[in-house]
């Protein structure tokens, strides 16, 4: 007969090897979306007040555009504006896990974020 107590420390360590790996995805996907995103800045701004600012519009196209086929399937994703110079892009993922769907029959969600501001070169 199987010992559970034998079966769960290998299962334990090949899931959180498995979220660890998913939420580095994650977040180097929100990384890399969030810095495209930024560039997205307002030239009305500058040339109305000369300050550096975001256009909001423009930084969720271009987050879009980068989240485009990218992350696992069924990846959600939304962008905040912060400020006017910074943005905050969320991911999140559902993950399925067999191994444990007789302790619990739901999935679990991953979820990343990462923030990126524009700073004027000084």
């Amino acid at each position: 007969m199987l010992d559970c107590q034998e079966l769960l420390p290998p299962v334990s360590a090949t899931v959180v090897g498995a979220l660890g790996t998913l939420h580095a995805q994650l977040r180097n996907l929100a990384a890399s979306c969030a810095l495209a995103g930024a560039r997205a800045l307002s030239l009305a701004a500058w040339e109305a007040h000369g300050v550096l600012e975001l256009d909001a519009a423009a930084a969720r196209l271009d987050v879009a555009s980068c989240m485009a086929g990218s992350g696992p399937p069924g990846t959600a994703w939304s962008v905040t504006v912060d400020s006017p110079t910074t943005l905050l892009v969320s991911v999140s993922t559902p993950i399925h896990l067999p191994l444990l769907a007789w302790l619990d029959p739901g999935s679990l969600t991953v979820h990343a974020e990462a923030a990126a501001s524009e700073v004027p070169a000084g």
